[in-house]
């Protein structure tokens, strides 16, 4: 049996393709967190903003959902320990502990946001 070694731009790929098949009508794009490339879901409907991460057992690490609104404003969600602090244009949703893990905070910088120049 051989093995083969995928690198990570085609294991974001891959990882991309599987969610555009599973979950159509929510397209996918890479996002940079400081300097961390993300590949994200993009909920920007209502029908995909209220759905979410709903039903799913896992996500990848580096993986998660961009939820993108058409203002800015203060925006509320319905998850287990989930704080608004102030109005926003995006919210983004990443696997448990992961904003701790990598160091990130409020405010920090998000390259590549759809329908916005480097925010």
């Amino acid at each position: 049996m051989s093995s083969s070694v995928i690198g990570r731009r085609s294991f974001r790929r891959l990882i991309m393709e599987e969610i555009n098949r599973s979950f159509p009508g929510c397209s996918t794009r890479e996002i940079i967190i400081d300097s961390v490339p993300v590949v994200v879901e993009v909920a920007d409907t209502p029908h995909l903003r209220n759905r979410g991460l709903m039903f799913r057992e896992s996500i990848p690490e580096n993986s998660g959902m961009l939820f993108s609104f058409p203002d800015n404003s203060q925006r509320s969600f319905w998850m287990k320990n989930t704080y608004s602090m102030g109005t926003a244009p995006y919210a983004l949703e990443m696997n448990d502990g992961w904003f701790q893990r990598n160091g990130f905070r409020s405010g920090t910088q998000i390259l590549n946001l759809p329908g916005r120049a480097n925010q």
